[in-house]
């Protein structure tokens, strides 16, 4: 595998044995998925240039794989605790040393420890009181099995020796105090909690069975002339013919829905085929639509595809090639002059598409003639303009 490093203006490569002169070797720039700030640090470390490296370069498995810095440009040879980055190629850039750990105090502990006793004092109310015996009575045990003199322990006054317990006798009663008003404040956001879920139950069980109306806030009763031609390129009458010649009946459910869409229940027929519309002439993205229409991306896309699939049989049976005489008597002068029997143009037309990822693919669909990949199709127009046949579309470089 190939080695560079993109320090600076260094030429490092291990392709050239020349230049590793010194026992260089090559450092693996950081991984932004593992240390993302510390991979930006080395970018701005090393001064290239914007489009030479950035994150975008070292996130590609391909390009950052040849990623490295030399060991010559570290302070220490390689990344040390105390220098773990380069050291800066712009002249303006200044290196600090990192800032070392602070050092781990070492905790003194004192002879006699009662924690039991502790626990017993903060879990206790204000109103109680403990007696000398019973302090010392929890720590008694644990003593004994260190060979420590339980009588010494006996002659410490806990109350009076601070040390005993490293602890204020007020702070422990306010430790105490603390403790009983966090637990009434629990114990009231139980009860809280307990209330409001009995109320989303009751609530749940009225509106089982009866379906939730949702207040639209885009649809075609929302919309007025001008806002029917932008988003759909149609007047609204000319929306409404449409809507007929496609759903026949009004109310009708012309489409049998291979699962269960709540998008198909939420709109009305004639807001399905605007969905359609809307996505046919604007290209809106799918999550865009899903916010106009209060609906999931999900739901906008299978409503789609669904009414496509649709609208491709029912306009197929339509008869788009009128008689020969009404073509004639609308045929441009000047073409009936030179062209008294031509009905139809038939010519093959080209459209340029995205280069597929796949190389056989691209073979496929290169033209010689535009020089880009394009599917070709045969395209047949009367002396108006008008498109009266289309065939097939193949792939670019076929009949070429």
């Amino acid at each position: 595998m190939v080695k560079r490093c993109c320090w600076g203006t260094c030429n490092t490569d291990s392709r050239y044995p020349d230049r590793l002169e010194g026992g260089i070797v090559f450092i693996p720039f950081p991984k932004p998925g593992r240390s993302l700030e510390k991979a930006r640090r080395w970018i701005r470390l090393c001064g290239r240039p914007l489009e030479q490296l950035n994150e975008e370069i070292i996130k590609e498995r391909a390009k950052a794989k040849h990623l490295f810095v030399c060991s010559k440009h570290f302070v220490d040879g390689v990344p040390s605790e105390r220098y773990p980055d380069p050291m800066p190629a712009l002249s303006h850039e200044k290196i600090t040393p990192c800032r070392k750990r602070p050092t781990q105090r070492a905790y003194t502990t004192h002879t006699f420890s009662a924690p039991t006793c502790k626990k017993r004092l903060i879990d206790t109310d204000m109103s109680c009181t403990l007696t000398q015996g019973e302090l010392v009575q929890g720590p008694l045990d644990s003593l004994a099995e260190k060979n420590i003199d339980v009588s010494d322990v006996e002659n410490i006054d806990p109350i009076e020796d601070k040390s005993f317990y490293g602890v204020e006798p007020l702070d422990m009663l306010a430790m105490a105090a603390e403790n009983k008003a966090l637990t009434e404040n629990y114990a009231k956001l139980v009860l809280e909690n307990v209330n409001l879920q009995q109320q989303l139950s009751s609530c749940i069980k009225k509106k089982k069975g009866k379906s939730i109306i949702i207040e639209k806030s885009f649809g075609c009763e929302k919309l007025n002339s001008k806002e029917y031609q932008y988003y759909t390129g149609f007047s609204k009458d000319r929306f409404e013919d449409i809507l007929k010649f496609l759903v026949p009946r009004e109310g009708e459910d012309i489409i049998k829905w291979t699962k269960a869409i709540s998008g198909s229940k939420q709109l009305s027929t004639k807001d399905q085929l605007l969905l359609v519309m809307i996505k046919l002439r604007q290209n809106f993205d799918f999550s865009h639509i899903a916010n106009l229409f209060n609906l999931s991306t999900q739901d906008c896309s299978v409503i789609f595809l669904n009414w496509i699939n649709y609208m491709f049989h029912r306009l197929g049976s339509l008869v788009i090639w009128p008689h020969r005489d009404h073509i004639i008597e609308h045929m441009p002068p000047t073409f009936k002059q030179d062209f008294p029997n031509s009905l139809v143009i038939i010519d093959g037309t080209e459209v340029k598409i995205q280069k597929p990822s796949s190389l056989h693919r691209q073979s496929q669909c290169y033209s010689d003639y535009k020089s880009c990949t394009t599917l070709k199709g045969l395209v047949g127009v009367d002396p108006r303009g008008s498109i009266k046949e289309g065939r097939k579309i193949p792939k670019g470089q076929s009949n070429s």
